[in-house]
């Protein structure tokens, strides 16, 4: 079933560009972990968006947050990640492309993204002003 609409709410799947099921697969997991689930479909993240910091200066925690959005809305039975892919290849070129890669890599990757753009300290840490 990859058109119409899901079963359920929460049963949108995401569809590969190229061989990036590295990708989908570390956003489905994340994205049905329940804290992080309720955390983003609250928008709380936009609230919390450090976009001063190290990390993607807030969009990948904006375009992840649309992906759960989108995933959770019951609206599709499939959707493809395309602005959260370009998001990550404009900050991680190590993952730019349509190749395979390490999924425990790319998660390493994700939540410290994630970790910088939703870290609410000014200043990034800096103890200088």
């Amino acid at each position: 079933a990859s058109e119409g609409t899901p079963p359920m709410r929460g049963a949108t799947g995401l569809q590969n560009l190229g061989n990036t099921c590295f990708l989908n697969a570390t956003i489905q997991c994340m994205a049905n972990t329940p804290l992080l689930k309720e955390y983003f479909l609250s928008t709380q993240h936009l609230r919390d968006v450090n976009d001063r910091g190290l990390g993607c200066k807030g969009r990948l925690a904006e375009e992840f947050g649309q992906v759960v959005s989108d995933l959770w809305a019951g609206k599709s039975a499939s959707l493809t990640p395309r602005n959260l892919k370009r998001t990550i290849d404009q900050f991680a070129p190590q993952f730019a492309g349509y190749e395979q890669h390490d999924s425990q890599e790319f998660l390493a990757f994700f939540l410290d993204g994630l970790h910088e753009d939703l870290n609410r300290m000014a200043g990034g840490g800096s103890s200088s002003s």
